[in-house]
């Protein structure tokens, strides 16, 4: 399943289990923080999560695997 992911996706998950905010992942990717919004809410469509916190995108993540 992790082939669904690519790279910056992966990034983004790691530092959100790591604890950090859109904004201050946006800083250490050197992207906007909308491309981030953009990814996550692509990130909980390819997992399936509605309207989840970023918990149930990790929960869902580690589940899978990708944690």
């Amino acid at each position: 399943t992790k082939g669904f992911l690519d790279s910056l996706d992966r990034e983004i998950l790691v530092l959100l289990a790591e604890g950090f905010q859109i904004k201050t992942i946006a800083t250490k990717m050197i992207v906007s923080e909308d491309t981030i919004k953009k990814r996550k809410s692509k990130i909980k469509d390819l997992l399936g999560i509605g309207k989840g916190s970023d918990e149930d995108i990790l929960k869902e993540c580690r589940a899978l695997g990708l944690l």
